[in-house]
Protein backbone atom coordinates (compact mmCIF):
# COMPACT_ATOMS: atom_id res chain seq x y z
CA UNK A 1 0.00 0.00 0.00
CA UNK A 2 2.60 2.24 1.02
CA UNK A 3 4.41 1.79 -2.49
CA UNK A 4 1.30 2.86 -4.70
CA UNK A 5 0.82 6.08 -2.31
CA UNK A 6 4.99 6.71 -3.33
CA UNK A 7 4.20 5.85 -7.29
CA UNK A 8 1.35 8.53 -7.06
CA UNK A 9 2.76 10.97 -5.37
CA UNK A 10 6.25 10.63 -7.51
CA UNK A 11 3.79 11.34 -10.63
CA UNK A 12 2.25 14.15 -9.55
CA UNK A 13 4.65 15.97 -6.94
CA UNK A 14 8.20 15.17 -8.98
CA UNK A 15 11.48 15.58 -7.74
CA UNK A 16 9.75 16.85 -4.62
CA UNK A 17 9.08 14.03 -2.88
CA UNK A 18 11.05 11.64 -0.93
CA UNK A 19 9.49 8.34 1.53
CA UNK A 20 9.79 8.89 5.05
CA UNK A 21 12.59 6.98 6.45
CA UNK A 22 11.01 4.70 9.54
CA UNK A 23 14.64 3.91 10.98
CA UNK A 24 14.91 4.55 14.63
CA UNK A 25 18.28 5.23 14.36
CA UNK A 26 18.68 9.25 15.17
CA UNK A 27 21.69 9.65 13.40
CA UNK A 28 20.40 7.78 10.28
CA UNK A 29 17.55 10.41 9.63
CA UNK A 30 18.09 13.47 7.61
CA UNK A 31 18.51 16.37 9.13
CA UNK A 32 17.61 19.95 7.43
CA UNK A 33 20.26 22.40 8.15
CA UNK A 34 18.67 24.98 10.18
CA UNK A 35 16.14 22.74 12.10
CA UNK A 36 15.39 22.06 15.29
CA UNK A 37 16.62 18.54 16.87
CA UNK A 38 15.52 17.01 19.96
CA UNK A 39 18.10 15.76 22.82
CA UNK A 40 18.07 13.84 25.57
CA UNK A 41 17.22 16.34 27.86
CA UNK A 42 14.89 17.19 26.07
CA UNK A 43 15.68 20.55 24.90
CA UNK A 44 15.91 21.60 21.41
CA UNK A 45 19.33 22.39 19.59
CA UNK A 46 19.53 24.22 16.56
CA UNK A 47 21.28 22.26 13.65
CA UNK A 48 24.20 24.00 12.24
CA UNK A 49 27.08 23.29 10.16
CA UNK A 50 29.63 23.02 12.63
CA UNK A 51 29.97 19.70 14.12
CA UNK A 52 31.61 18.23 17.69
CA UNK A 53 35.12 19.79 17.98
CA UNK A 54 35.68 20.93 14.99
CA UNK A 55 34.75 24.39 14.00
CA UNK A 56 33.75 25.33 10.06
CA UNK A 57 32.75 28.48 9.12
CA UNK A 58 29.20 28.61 7.46
CA UNK A 59 28.66 27.32 3.74
CA UNK A 60 32.01 24.98 4.47
CA UNK A 61 31.52 21.31 3.09
CA UNK A 62 32.93 18.93 5.04
CA UNK A 63 36.41 17.68 3.93
CA UNK A 64 36.36 14.69 2.12
CA UNK A 65 32.12 14.99 2.16
CA UNK A 66 29.67 15.67 -0.58
CA UNK A 67 27.82 18.33 0.04
CA UNK A 68 24.40 17.66 1.43
CA UNK A 69 21.15 18.22 -0.81
CA UNK A 70 18.02 18.98 0.12
CA UNK A 71 15.72 16.08 1.39
CA UNK A 72 12.72 16.02 -0.68
CA UNK A 73 9.18 16.43 0.86
CA UNK A 74 7.33 13.62 2.77
CA UNK A 75 3.87 12.17 1.68
CA UNK A 76 1.87 13.86 4.36
CA UNK A 77 -2.03 14.22 3.97
CA UNK A 78 -2.08 17.55 2.97
CA UNK A 79 -0.38 16.41 -0.42
CA UNK A 80 -2.68 14.09 -0.97
CA UNK A 81 -5.40 15.91 -0.85
CA UNK A 82 -3.50 18.11 -3.41
CA UNK A 83 -2.79 15.46 -5.71
CA UNK A 84 -6.75 14.27 -4.94
CA UNK A 85 -8.12 17.99 -5.69
CA UNK A 86 -6.04 18.21 -9.08
CA UNK A 87 -7.20 14.92 -10.13
CA UNK A 88 -10.95 15.70 -9.85
CA UNK A 89 -10.48 19.27 -11.54
CA UNK A 90 -8.89 17.27 -14.55
CA UNK A 91 -11.68 14.90 -14.11
CA UNK A 92 -14.21 17.80 -14.50
CA UNK A 93 -12.33 19.83 -17.39
CA UNK A 94 -12.14 16.86 -19.28
CA UNK A 95 -15.58 14.60 -18.66
CA UNK A 96 -18.33 15.39 -16.31
CA UNK A 97 -18.62 19.05 -17.98
CA UNK A 98 -18.47 18.25 -21.51
CA UNK A 99 -21.21 15.38 -20.42
CA UNK A 100 -23.34 17.80 -19.04
CA UNK A 101 -23.72 19.92 -21.92
CA UNK A 102 -24.17 17.31 -24.14
CA UNK A 103 -27.38 16.07 -21.86
CA UNK A 104 -29.09 19.38 -22.05
CA UNK A 105 -28.45 19.73 -26.05
CA UNK A 106 -30.43 15.83 -26.13
CA UNK A 107 -33.18 17.01 -23.62
CA UNK A 108 -34.05 20.19 -25.54
CA UNK A 109 -33.93 18.59 -28.63
CA UNK A 110 -36.36 15.08 -27.43
CA UNK A 111 -38.40 18.15 -25.67
CA UNK A 112 -38.96 19.88 -28.96
CA UNK A 113 -39.67 16.70 -30.26
CA UNK A 114 -42.37 15.56 -28.26
CA UNK A 115 -44.04 19.18 -28.83
CA UNK A 116 -44.09 18.62 -32.04
CA UNK A 117 -45.34 15.17 -32.28
CA UNK A 118 -47.97 15.36 -29.30
CA UNK A 119 -49.44 18.84 -29.44
CA UNK A 120 -48.97 20.01 -33.07
CA UNK A 121 -52.80 20.40 -33.27
CA UNK A 122 -52.95 22.65 -30.18
CA UNK A 123 -50.13 25.02 -31.98
CA UNK A 124 -51.90 24.63 -34.98
CA UNK A 125 -54.67 25.64 -33.63
CA UNK A 126 -53.61 28.75 -31.91
CA UNK A 127 -51.63 30.22 -34.71
CA UNK A 128 -54.39 30.15 -37.44
CA UNK A 129 -56.35 31.87 -34.89
CA UNK A 130 -54.07 34.14 -33.00
CA UNK A 131 -56.38 37.30 -32.79
CA UNK A 132 -59.67 36.34 -32.47
CA UNK A 133 -60.81 35.76 -29.08
CA UNK A 134 -64.45 36.23 -29.65
CA UNK A 135 -63.98 32.98 -31.84
CA UNK A 136 -62.54 31.14 -29.28
CA UNK A 137 -64.58 31.73 -26.85
CA UNK A 138 -67.37 30.64 -28.99
CA UNK A 139 -65.94 27.31 -29.63
CA UNK A 140 -65.03 26.58 -26.25
CA UNK A 141 -68.56 26.73 -25.45
CA UNK A 142 -69.13 24.42 -28.10
CA UNK A 143 -67.00 21.50 -27.14
CA UNK A 144 -68.46 22.21 -23.86
CA UNK A 145 -71.93 21.30 -24.80
CA UNK A 146 -70.82 18.36 -26.97
CA UNK A 147 -69.02 16.63 -24.04
CA UNK A 148 -72.62 17.00 -21.49
CA UNK A 149 -73.28 13.63 -20.89
CA UNK A 150 -77.04 12.79 -22.30
CA UNK A 151 -78.39 10.30 -19.00
CA UNK A 152 -77.76 13.22 -17.20
CA UNK A 153 -80.27 15.58 -18.60
CA UNK A 154 -80.87 17.91 -15.59
CA UNK A 155 -77.50 18.99 -15.90
CA UNK A 156 -77.18 21.73 -18.20
CA UNK A 157 -74.22 24.51 -18.97
CA UNK A 158 -74.45 27.80 -17.29
CA UNK A 159 -75.45 30.45 -19.61
CA UNK A 160 -72.03 31.10 -20.75
CA UNK A 161 -70.42 34.56 -21.66
CA UNK A 162 -70.24 34.81 -25.88
CA UNK A 163 -67.33 37.24 -26.11
CA UNK A 164 -64.02 37.68 -25.01
CA UNK A 165 -62.53 37.76 -21.83
CA UNK A 166 -62.18 41.46 -21.96
CA UNK A 167 -65.61 42.36 -23.09
CA UNK A 168 -66.63 40.30 -19.45
CA UNK A 169 -64.53 41.89 -17.52
CA UNK A 170 -65.75 45.52 -18.86
CA UNK A 171 -69.07 43.94 -17.79
CA UNK A 172 -67.97 42.58 -14.36
CA UNK A 173 -65.95 46.36 -13.43
CA UNK A 174 -68.57 48.65 -15.23
CA UNK A 175 -71.95 47.51 -13.64
CA UNK A 176 -70.53 45.52 -10.32
CA UNK A 177 -71.45 41.60 -11.46
CA UNK A 178 -69.96 38.89 -10.10
CA UNK A 179 -67.73 36.93 -12.54
CA UNK A 180 -67.03 33.12 -12.85
CA UNK A 181 -63.88 32.35 -14.72
CA UNK A 182 -63.41 28.47 -15.66
CA UNK A 183 -59.95 27.50 -17.54
CA UNK A 184 -59.45 23.75 -18.38
CA UNK A 185 -56.70 22.26 -20.34
CA UNK A 186 -57.14 20.23 -22.99
CA UNK A 187 -54.82 17.46 -21.89
CA UNK A 188 -55.90 17.35 -18.57
CA UNK A 189 -57.15 14.16 -17.22
CA UNK A 190 -58.98 16.55 -14.01
CA UNK A 191 -61.16 18.25 -16.53
CA UNK A 192 -63.89 15.85 -16.54
CA UNK A 193 -64.48 15.65 -12.62
CA UNK A 194 -65.31 19.72 -12.44
CA UNK A 195 -67.04 19.91 -15.41
CA UNK A 196 -69.44 16.98 -14.60
CA UNK A 197 -70.07 17.85 -10.43
CA UNK A 198 -69.67 21.56 -10.44
CA UNK A 199 -70.21 23.51 -13.77
CA UNK A 200 -73.06 21.40 -15.10
CA UNK A 201 -74.66 20.86 -11.42
CA UNK A 202 -78.26 22.04 -10.87
CA UNK A 203 -76.93 24.22 -7.36
CA UNK A 204 -74.11 25.71 -9.51
CA UNK A 205 -76.49 26.76 -12.63
CA UNK A 206 -78.66 27.75 -10.32
CA UNK A 207 -76.65 30.67 -9.43
CA UNK A 208 -76.78 32.39 -12.96
CA UNK A 209 -80.84 33.03 -12.83
CA UNK A 210 -79.91 36.45 -11.58
CA UNK A 211 -78.79 38.78 -14.11
CA UNK A 212 -75.84 40.12 -11.87
CA UNK A 213 -73.80 36.95 -12.65
CA UNK A 214 -71.82 36.54 -15.52
CA UNK A 215 -69.22 33.38 -16.17
CA UNK A 216 -67.20 33.30 -18.91
CA UNK A 217 -64.40 30.11 -19.94
CA UNK A 218 -61.86 29.29 -22.09
CA UNK A 219 -58.99 26.61 -22.93
CA UNK A 220 -55.31 27.33 -23.14
CA UNK A 221 -55.52 26.98 -27.25
CA UNK A 222 -56.45 29.97 -26.89
CA UNK A 223 -53.71 33.03 -26.40
CA UNK A 224 -55.87 35.28 -23.67
CA UNK A 225 -56.83 32.11 -21.83
CA UNK A 226 -52.76 31.54 -21.58
CA UNK A 227 -52.80 34.71 -20.62
CA UNK A 228 -55.33 35.10 -18.01
CA UNK A 229 -53.86 31.84 -16.59
CA UNK A 230 -50.43 33.38 -15.88
CA UNK A 231 -52.01 36.15 -14.40
CA UNK A 232 -54.14 34.55 -12.01
CA UNK A 233 -51.06 32.06 -11.11
CA UNK A 234 -53.19 28.77 -12.11
CA UNK A 235 -51.17 25.96 -10.81
CA UNK A 236 -53.26 23.24 -12.22
CA UNK A 237 -56.16 22.37 -14.09
CA UNK A 238 -59.25 22.45 -14.76
CA UNK A 239 -59.70 26.39 -12.73
CA UNK A 240 -62.68 27.88 -11.35
CA UNK A 241 -62.74 31.27 -9.85
CA UNK A 242 -64.56 34.33 -8.58
CA UNK A 243 -64.05 37.81 -9.28
CA UNK A 244 -65.86 40.65 -8.25
CA UNK A 245 -65.38 44.70 -7.28
CA UNK A 246 -63.76 44.87 -3.79
CA UNK A 247 -62.74 47.83 -1.69
CA UNK A 248 -60.63 48.49 1.25
CA UNK A 249 -61.44 50.68 4.00
CA UNK A 250 -58.95 53.04 5.60
CA UNK A 251 -59.09 54.76 8.88
CA UNK A 252 -58.66 58.59 8.33
CA UNK A 253 -59.07 60.94 11.32
CA UNK A 254 -62.03 62.39 9.58
CA UNK A 255 -63.27 58.41 9.94
CA UNK A 256 -63.05 55.24 7.50
CA UNK A 257 -62.62 55.99 4.26
CA UNK A 258 -62.83 53.51 1.22
CA UNK A 259 -60.86 53.16 -1.61
CA UNK A 260 -61.59 53.12 -5.05
CA UNK A 261 -63.35 49.68 -6.41
CA UNK A 262 -60.74 47.13 -8.43
CA UNK A 263 -61.60 43.75 -9.40
CA UNK A 264 -60.12 40.54 -7.56
CA UNK A 265 -59.76 37.06 -7.36
CA UNK A 266 -62.35 36.52 -3.97
CA UNK A 267 -62.60 32.54 -4.44
CA UNK A 268 -60.42 29.70 -6.92
CA UNK A 269 -60.57 25.83 -7.05
CA UNK A 270 -58.60 23.62 -9.18
CA UNK A 271 -57.21 20.51 -9.75
CA UNK A 272 -59.39 17.72 -9.62
CA UNK A 273 -62.94 17.36 -8.03
CA UNK A 274 -63.30 13.69 -6.94
CA UNK A 275 -67.01 13.04 -5.97
CA UNK A 276 -70.46 14.90 -5.73
CA UNK A 277 -70.15 15.64 -1.75
CA UNK A 278 -67.33 17.42 -2.31
CA UNK A 279 -68.69 19.17 -5.32
CA UNK A 280 -71.81 20.50 -3.63
CA UNK A 281 -69.34 21.65 -1.00
CA UNK A 282 -66.88 23.71 -2.37
CA UNK A 283 -69.99 25.20 -4.09
CA UNK A 284 -71.35 26.30 -0.94
CA UNK A 285 -68.64 27.36 1.29
CA UNK A 286 -66.10 28.43 -1.76
CA UNK A 287 -68.74 30.32 -3.90
CA UNK A 288 -71.92 30.65 -1.97
CA UNK A 289 -70.86 32.14 0.91
CA UNK A 290 -68.07 34.69 -0.68
CA UNK A 291 -70.92 35.77 -3.09
CA UNK A 292 -72.86 36.30 0.16
CA UNK A 293 -70.03 38.19 1.76
CA UNK A 294 -69.51 40.97 -1.17
CA UNK A 295 -72.86 40.82 -2.27
CA UNK A 296 -74.39 44.09 -0.02
CA UNK A 297 -70.81 45.80 -0.82
CA UNK A 298 -70.82 44.80 -4.36
CA UNK A 299 -74.85 46.45 -4.31
CA UNK A 300 -73.85 49.54 -2.72
CA UNK A 301 -71.28 49.92 -5.37
CA UNK A 302 -73.18 49.12 -8.17
CA UNK A 303 -75.84 52.29 -6.95
CA UNK A 304 -72.78 54.19 -7.06
CA UNK A 305 -72.15 53.43 -10.77
CA UNK A 306 -75.80 53.91 -11.76
CA UNK A 307 -75.60 57.25 -10.41
CA UNK A 308 -72.32 58.11 -11.81
CA UNK A 309 -73.60 56.95 -15.20
CA UNK A 310 -76.77 58.64 -14.84
CA UNK A 311 -75.24 61.83 -13.69
CA UNK A 312 -73.07 61.44 -16.77
CA UNK A 313 -75.70 60.94 -19.23
CA UNK A 314 -77.36 64.15 -17.68
CA UNK A 315 -74.49 66.25 -18.34
CA UNK A 316 -74.19 64.70 -21.86
CA UNK A 317 -77.71 65.69 -22.31
CA UNK A 318 -76.90 68.96 -20.99
CA UNK A 319 -74.23 70.04 -23.23
CA UNK A 320 -76.10 68.28 -26.60
CA UNK A 321 -79.15 70.47 -25.79
CA UNK A 322 -76.46 73.26 -24.91
CA UNK A 323 -74.84 73.14 -28.17
CA UNK A 324 -77.75 72.33 -30.03
CA UNK A 325 -79.21 75.63 -28.88
CA UNK A 326 -75.66 77.93 -30.25
CA UNK A 327 -76.20 75.95 -33.58
CA UNK A 328 -79.76 77.52 -34.04
CA UNK A 329 -79.00 80.57 -31.99
CA UNK A 330 -75.89 80.88 -35.17
CA UNK A 331 -78.04 79.81 -37.99
CA UNK A 332 -80.79 82.08 -37.33
CA UNK A 333 -78.27 84.84 -36.54
CA UNK A 334 -76.38 83.79 -40.07
CA UNK A 335 -79.88 84.13 -41.88
CA UNK A 336 -80.73 87.38 -40.14
CA UNK A 337 -77.42 88.82 -41.83
CA UNK A 338 -77.81 86.89 -45.01
CA UNK A 339 -81.41 88.08 -45.66
CA UNK A 340 -79.99 91.69 -44.62
CA UNK A 341 -77.83 91.26 -47.45
CA UNK A 342 -80.06 89.70 -49.95
CA UNK A 343 -82.26 92.67 -48.77
CA UNK A 344 -79.66 95.11 -49.76
CA UNK A 345 -78.15 93.73 -53.00
CA UNK A 346 -81.84 93.10 -54.57
CA UNK A 347 -82.42 97.21 -53.73
CA UNK A 348 -79.12 98.07 -55.60
CA UNK A 349 -80.39 95.63 -58.90
CA UNK A 350 -83.63 97.51 -58.94
CA UNK A 351 -82.31 100.65 -61.23
CA UNK A 352 -80.18 97.47 -63.53
CA UNK A 353 -83.31 96.53 -64.10
CA UNK A 354 -85.33 99.32 -65.55
CA UNK A 355 -82.11 100.44 -67.61
CA UNK A 356 -82.70 96.74 -68.67
CA UNK A 357 -86.22 97.56 -69.76
CA UNK A 358 -85.64 100.80 -71.50
CA UNK A 359 -82.57 98.94 -73.41
CA UNK A 360 -82.52 98.45 -76.94
CA UNK A 361 -80.77 95.69 -78.11
CA UNK A 362 -80.56 93.75 -81.26
CA UNK A 363 -79.89 90.42 -79.63
CA UNK A 364 -81.99 90.20 -76.75
CA UNK A 365 -84.59 87.73 -75.72
CA UNK A 366 -88.34 88.31 -74.30
CA UNK A 367 -89.43 86.32 -71.51
CA UNK A 368 -93.29 86.52 -70.17
CA UNK A 369 -93.36 85.98 -66.67
CA UNK A 370 -96.84 84.55 -64.59
CA UNK A 371 -96.83 85.21 -61.01
CA UNK A 372 -99.18 83.39 -58.99
CA UNK A 373 -101.66 85.93 -58.15
CA UNK A 374 -102.20 85.98 -62.17
CA UNK A 375 -99.81 89.40 -62.20
CA UNK A 376 -97.84 88.87 -66.32
CA UNK A 377 -94.45 90.86 -66.46
CA UNK A 378 -92.23 91.00 -69.39
CA UNK A 379 -88.81 91.19 -69.08
CA UNK A 380 -86.64 92.34 -71.97
CA UNK A 381 -82.74 90.70 -71.54
CA UNK A 382 -79.52 90.44 -73.47
CA UNK A 383 -78.93 87.28 -74.61
CA UNK A 384 -75.52 86.94 -72.53
CA UNK A 385 -77.49 87.77 -69.31
CA UNK A 386 -77.60 84.69 -66.78
CA UNK A 387 -80.13 82.84 -65.47
CA UNK A 388 -80.32 84.20 -61.82
CA UNK A 389 -80.63 87.17 -63.08
CA UNK A 390 -84.19 86.43 -63.81
CA UNK A 391 -84.82 84.90 -60.54
CA UNK A 392 -83.35 88.33 -58.72
CA UNK A 393 -85.72 89.99 -60.95
CA UNK A 394 -88.72 87.72 -59.80
CA UNK A 395 -88.28 88.37 -56.02
CA UNK A 396 -88.01 92.18 -56.42
CA UNK A 397 -90.96 91.51 -58.02
CA UNK A 398 -92.54 89.79 -55.32
CA UNK A 399 -91.03 91.87 -52.76
CA UNK A 400 -92.00 95.29 -54.22
CA UNK A 401 -88.86 96.85 -54.84
CA UNK A 402 -89.80 97.61 -58.10
CA UNK A 403 -92.81 99.42 -57.50
CA UNK A 404 -91.20 102.51 -55.62
CA UNK A 405 -87.96 103.47 -56.53
CA UNK A 406 -85.34 103.06 -53.57
CA UNK A 407 -83.72 106.29 -52.67
CA UNK A 408 -80.36 104.88 -50.99
CA UNK A 409 -78.23 107.06 -48.71
CA UNK A 410 -74.63 107.18 -49.87
CA UNK A 411 -73.70 104.99 -46.53
CA UNK A 412 -76.64 102.51 -47.77
CA UNK A 413 -75.30 102.72 -51.35
CA UNK A 414 -71.90 101.75 -50.03
CA UNK A 415 -72.94 98.96 -47.86
CA UNK A 416 -75.27 97.23 -51.19
CA UNK A 417 -71.98 97.68 -52.63
CA UNK A 418 -70.12 95.65 -50.29
CA UNK A 419 -72.88 93.25 -50.47
CA UNK A 420 -72.30 92.56 -54.23
CA UNK A 421 -68.98 91.84 -53.71
CA UNK A 422 -69.39 89.47 -50.88
CA UNK A 423 -72.58 87.70 -51.40
CA UNK A 424 -73.03 84.63 -53.80
CA UNK A 425 -76.62 84.33 -54.75
CA UNK A 426 -78.01 80.69 -54.74
CA UNK A 427 -81.05 78.87 -55.64
CA UNK A 428 -81.94 78.22 -52.02
CA UNK A 429 -82.19 82.20 -51.68
CA UNK A 430 -86.00 82.07 -53.55
CA UNK A 431 -88.61 80.24 -52.11
CA UNK A 432 -90.14 79.81 -55.30
CA UNK A 433 -88.97 78.15 -58.92
CA UNK A 434 -89.56 79.06 -61.97
CA UNK A 435 -90.71 75.86 -65.02
CA UNK A 436 -91.81 76.64 -68.74
CA UNK A 437 -95.39 77.05 -69.74
CA UNK A 438 -95.54 74.25 -72.43
CA UNK A 439 -94.34 70.79 -72.32
CA UNK A 440 -92.26 69.38 -71.08
CA UNK A 441 -92.25 71.30 -68.13
CA UNK A 442 -88.70 71.92 -67.43
CA UNK A 443 -87.61 73.56 -64.27
CA UNK A 444 -85.40 76.86 -65.20
CA UNK A 445 -83.40 75.68 -61.78
CA UNK A 446 -81.50 73.88 -64.03
CA UNK A 447 -79.60 75.72 -66.47
CA UNK A 448 -78.88 78.20 -63.02
CA UNK A 449 -75.12 78.45 -64.33
CA UNK A 450 -76.27 79.19 -68.35
CA UNK A 451 -76.72 82.11 -69.92
CA UNK A 452 -80.35 83.18 -71.34
CA UNK A 453 -79.34 82.12 -75.23
CA UNK A 454 -78.41 78.58 -74.29
CA UNK A 455 -82.12 77.98 -72.65
CA UNK A 456 -84.46 76.81 -76.07
CA UNK A 457 -87.72 77.42 -74.34
CA UNK A 458 -86.83 81.07 -73.08
CA UNK A 459 -84.90 82.82 -76.39
CA UNK A 460 -85.68 84.35 -78.06
CA UNK A 461 -89.04 84.82 -76.18
CA UNK A 462 -90.69 82.15 -73.91
CA UNK A 463 -93.18 81.86 -70.85
CA UNK A 464 -92.56 81.08 -67.26
CA UNK A 465 -94.54 80.17 -64.18
CA UNK A 466 -94.04 81.20 -61.03
CA UNK A 467 -94.59 78.36 -58.17
CA UNK A 468 -94.35 79.01 -54.77
CA UNK A 469 -92.62 76.49 -52.70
Amino acid sequence: MTSLFDNLARRFLGQQYAPVSTSEDPESQVRVPGSFAATPEGNQVANSNVSEGHNRLPGDAPIGEEPATAPRAALTSHNLNHVLFRFSTICQLLVYKPLMVVSVLICRVVAAFINVIYFRDEYAATANNPSDPIDNANKFIRELEYNLQPSEPMHTLPPFFQGSYTQALFMATNRAKFLFVYLAHPRSENSSGMFENIITAPEFTSIFNDPDYIIWGGDLTSSESYQLANSLNVTRFPFLGLMCLTRSTTMMPSGPVKSAPKISLVSKVQGRVKDRARAQAIISNKFKNRINKYEADLREIRHELMNKYMSQVLVKQQDISYQNSLARDKAKKLKREREGKLSAYLQSKVEHFLQLQNSQSPDSARVGIRFSNGNRVTLTLPSTTKVAEIYEFVEIHRRGYDTEPQTLSSQNGQNSQNSLMSLEIAPDDFKFSLVSSVPPRSSLKDFWESSVRDVNFIYPNGMLIVEDI
